[in-house]
C-alpha cells in the first residue's frame, strides 16, 4: 500500500471460525477503498489463522499478524502502534458493519474535524435471533433521567453534553473511529485486563477529545452470542474491580474526581449488578465481600453490596411469577411456573421481517 489509507481497522481474532468470514466480508466490501485491515490472530486454536491468511492473500490491504494469547486489549494496542491511517477504528470478529459506515465516519469526521465520530449500533441476540437498538445518546440520557439533552447530530457535540454521559453512554470502541494522531500523541491505550478493556480507553480518549461529533445510524452489528456462561465471567470478576481503580486513578490526574463523582456512581452501581447476575453464586458472595472492603467503591457509592443483593432477588422473584421471552417466530409466557408457548402468525414473523428490512434501510439514508 503506497499511499497513506484514509482509516485503519483493527480487529482482534481469537477462536472465531464460525463468525470470521462475515465479519471481513463487511470489511473489505466497504464503499471507501482506502483502508488498512490490521488482523491480529491472538493465539487462536481453530482455523481463525487459516482464514485471515486465505482472505490477506485475496486483498493486498489486509495485514495478519500472528502472536501468543494475551488478549483483546494488547492486540488493540499493538494496532494503534503500527496503524498507518489518517483515522483508527476497531472491530470485534464476531460482528460485522455496514457497507457505508467507514466513508459516512471519515467524511464526517474530515469536514468536522473531529478527534471521535461515534454512530448508533444494533445489537444481534444471537440465541433468540433479535435484532434491537436504542440510540446512542438516549441511553444516556435515560440513565441519567434527563427528559431531553440536545444532541445535534452532524455537528461536534458540546464538551459539557460528552461529560455529562461519560461512563453512562456504553463504554463501547467499536461504534466510533478516532484520529490517529490524537490517539499516538495522548498515549490513549487500552486496559490489559481481559474484560472490559474499552472503559479506560473510551473515558481517556472522551476527556481530551476536543472536538466528537455523532452521526444517528445504525452502522455497526453487535453480536451477542449465544455460547457466554457464567463461566466465562467468574475467572474475570476482579477485571471490574481493577477497571474501577484505574478510573478512579485516571480523574485524580485530571482532577476531575468531583466532576465526574455521579457518573462514577452510575458505572460502578450498574457494572456490579450487571457482573453479580452474570456470575456463580460462589463468585457472587466474593463480589459482595469485595465491595464491602473495596475503598473507592465505598467512595462513590455506599452499602453497594447490599443493594445489588437485594435488587437481584427482587428481580429473580418476579422473574418466577411472570415473564415473556421471544424470538422470531415463538413468544413465551411463564406464569407462576407455568410456561405458555405460543407460535407467531405468519403476518406477525412478517411483520418482524419487514420491521428489520426497514431498519436495513435507515442505512442509506442520506448522508
Amino acid at each position: 500500500m503506497n499511499k497513506k489509507p484514509k482509516i485503519t481497522i483493527i480487529v482482534p481474532v481469537y477462536n472465531v471460525e464460525n463468525y470470521l468470514p462475515k465479519c471481513l466480508d463487511s470489511l473489505i466490501n466497504q464503499t471507501i477503498k482506502d483502508l488498512e485491515i490490521i488482523c491480529i490472530n491472538d493465539g487462536s486454536t481453530d482455523k481463525s489463522l487459516n482464514i485471515l491468511k486465505e482472505y490477506a492473500q485475496n486483498d493486498n490491504r489486509i495485514i495478519v499478524i500472528d502472536k501468543e494469547n494475551e488478549g483483546q486489549g494488547i492486540c488493540r494496542n499493538y494496532g494503534i502502534k503500527i496503524a498507518k491511517g489518517e483515522y483508527t477504528a476497531f472491530v470485534d470478529p464476531d460482528d460485522w458493519v455496514n457497507p457505508s459506515m467507514y466513508e459516512n465516519m471519515y467524511n464526517q469526521a474530515s469536514s468536522l474535524n473531529s478527534e471521535i465520530v461515534i454512530s448508533n449500533y444494533v445489537r444481534y441476540i444471537e440465541k433468540t435471533e433479535r435484532y434491537t437498538y436504542t440510540p446512542f445518546f438516549k441511553q444516556a440520557v435515560s440513565a441519567v433521567k434527563e427528559k431531553f439533552i440536545e444532541i445535534t447530530p452532524f455537528k461536534n457535540i458540546d464538551k459539557s453534553i460528552i461529560n455529562k454521559t461519560l461512563l453512562i453512554s456504553p463504554c463501547y470502541c467499536w461504534n466510533r473511529i478516532y484520529n490517529t494522531n490524537f490517539l499516538k500523541l495522548n498515549d490513549i491505550k487500552f486496559d490489559k485486563t481481559r474484560r472490559w478493556q474499552d472503559c479506560l480507553f473510551i473515558l481517556k480518549s472522551h476527556i481530551l477529545a476536543k472536538n466528537i461529533s455523532y452521526i444517528p445510524k445504525n452502522f455497526y452489528f453487535y453480536r451477542i452470542r449465544k455460547d457466554i456462561s457464567s463461566k466465562n465471567f467468574d475467572g474475570r470478576y476482579e477485571d471490574m474491580f481493577e477497571v474501577i481503580k484505574n478510573f478512579d486513578s485516571l480523574l485524580k490526574d485530571f482532577n476531575l474526581q468531583h466532576e465526574f463523582k455521579d457518573n462514577m456512581k452510575y458505572f460502578i452501581t450498574m457494572n456490579i449488578y450487571w457482573l453479580y447476575n452474570k456470575v456463580s453464586k460462589i463468585t457472587q458472595q466474593k463480589i459482595i465481600k469485595r465491595c464491602n472492603s473495596d475503598e473507592i467503591i465505598t467512595k462513590y457509592t455506599k452499602h453497594l453490596s447490599f443493594k445489588v443483593s437485594c435488587y437481584s432477588k427482587m428481580l429473580k422473584t418476579a422473574n418466577k411469577i411472570f415473564y415473556i421471552t421471544n424470538n422470531q417466530t415463538h413468544k413465551v409466557i411463564n406464569l407462576a411456573g407455568v410456561r405458555f408457548k405460543f407460535k407467531l402468525s405468519k403476518n406477525r414473523r412478517k411483520k418482524k421481517e419487514e420491521n428489520y428490512k426497514q431498519l436495513l434501510l435507515s442505512f442509506n439514508s442520506e448522508k
